[in-house]
């Protein structure tokens, strides 16, 4: 009884921590955030994802979104107010599959999830992930309960979210007392799911843009490589010493995807590490089980994974260093017209495009230059019908000749530390 009162405690103390933090980091940052939450703001107004814009994922975070947009109304508050609620349910599911699993001293996991920089810098940013990775655990707790029909509806969900959780669906199967019923249930689930939205520009979107982002060249980014390069000295040692335990599936099955990742994707980016978080978690309470030596691991590996990282913990934390998206939107809606549009970086117009209610160019949310090699028509239309602003971020459109000659007839009105505005000339 000591030790569940001193779990419960310690689960308390960190929600708490987790409301107090995530209440002061409250404020925008340069993330794709700020272009799902307008696509949401886009959708709770009757537009539709694949039909009227480009989306290059499942719809579950943009309904969801938009739904609370309906109710609440758009707002930034409505966003970080969500996005807690389900940082603190990865949380609690993660207290629950560890109890299941541990027994005691299951508080680790915790521990290592709250104080891993993914989860302290980006756990309240709404992206899509944390919502994929709840369900992916949900569905983990309910195979350990023998569960499989909640199971597969939870997968099936986290499938909805991102394609990315169908890389640890395997050890799920593995896991599970009846594979079949699981197997099937997921399927019909998901298809259930999935049918209203299937069509040409679905499959174009969600699957094919993200083949052709595809490579097999090792990703080098250190940058993005920090938030989980300290994964695999955690998974190693647990894999070794689970080999002949079922929760190895578990342990090698993060380590695959992360290891995915870095062969599959010309570009990492921080995000993708979020999905195999729990797992090494897990693997983390796992060792500290096994002796004196790697309870001084785990301890150093969660010191070292901080000062690693310290630097973008700084960056995030400085309110001031997104300062300039408000000086822009401030800008705009002092000199804009009513009617007039923007096109330009995603994560500037999106959020300036939200809090002044300028509409986007041709609803051009998401305007990745990597799409210019996929779908270059879209983009270069959208510039073609000339909007009122445009805004470029670290000469963003500098290596493409075609939009630099649009640029042409603008005229610069505004430049900030990382952005330039641009009026369309009279």
């Amino acid at each position: 009884m000591k030790n569940i009162r001193l779990d419960t405690k310690i689960l308390f103390v960190l929600i708490c921590s987790i409301l107090i933090v995530f209440s002061y980091k409250s404020y925008p940052i340069f993330s794709d955030e700020n272009i799902y939450i307008n696509m949401a703001k886009a959708v709770s107004e009757g537009l539709s994802p694949y039909r009227d814009f480009f989306y290059a994922h499942p719809p579950f975070h943009l309904l969801i979104l938009s739904s609370l947009f309906r109710v609440f109304g758009p707002s930034y508050t409505v966003v970080k107010i969500y996005q807690t609620v389900i940082a603190i349910l990865i949380v609690i599911i993660t207290y629950l599959v560890s109890k299941r699993i541990f027994k005691e001293n299951f508080y680790v996991s915790l521990l290592f999830l709250c104080l891993n920089p993914l989860f302290l810098l980006f756990g309240n940013v709404s992206i899509g992930f944390w919502e994929s990775l709840l369900f992916l655990l949900t569905s983990f707790y309910f195979i350990l309960e023998k569960k499989e029909a909640q199971a597969g509806l939870a997968f099936s969900l986290s499938i909805f979210s991102r394609y990315f959780s169908l890389f640890l669906f395997l050890p799920l199967i593995l896991l599970s007392k009846k594979k079949l019923k699981f197997l099937l249930l997921t399927t019909i689930f998901s298809s259930i799911l999935f049918l209203p939205f299937l069509s040409q520009n679905f499959i174009k979107d969600t699957m094919l843009y993200h083949f052709q982002r595809m490579s097999g060249v090792l990703t080098t980014d250190l940058q993005y490589w920090l938030f989980g390069m300290f994964n695999i000295f955690i998974l190693l040692p647990a894999l070794y010493l689970s080999r002949k335990e079922k929760i190895f599936f578990i342990f090698s099955s993060a380590l695959a995807y992360e290891i995915a990742l870095a062969f599959l994707l010309r570009q990492l980016i921080y995000h993708y590490f979020i999905l195999s978080l729990g797992f090494v978690a897990l693997s983390a309470n796992y060792l500290w089980k096994h002796g004196e030596f790697f309870k001084f691991f785990i301890l150093f590996i969660i010191i070292a994974n901080i000062l690693a990282n310290y630097p973008s913990i700084e960056y995030y934390f400085n309110k001031n260093n997104f300062q300039e998206l408000d000086t822009i939107s401030n800008f705009l809606e002092k000199n804009a017209s009513k009617g007039d549009e923007i096109l330009g970086e995603p994560t500037s117009v999106n959020y300036i495009s939200f809090k002044t209610g300028l509409k986007v160019k041709s609803n051009t949310f998401d305007l990745d230059l990597k799409r210019m090699s996929f779908d270059p028509s879209e983009i270069l239309r959208a510039f073609q019908e000339r909007p009122e602003f445009v805004i470029d971020g670290e000469n963003y459109f500098g290596s493409l000749g075609d939009v630099r000659k649009f640029l042409e007839d603008y005229e610069k009105v505004l430049s900030t530390e990382n952005f330039t505005v641009y009026k369309l000339k009279v």
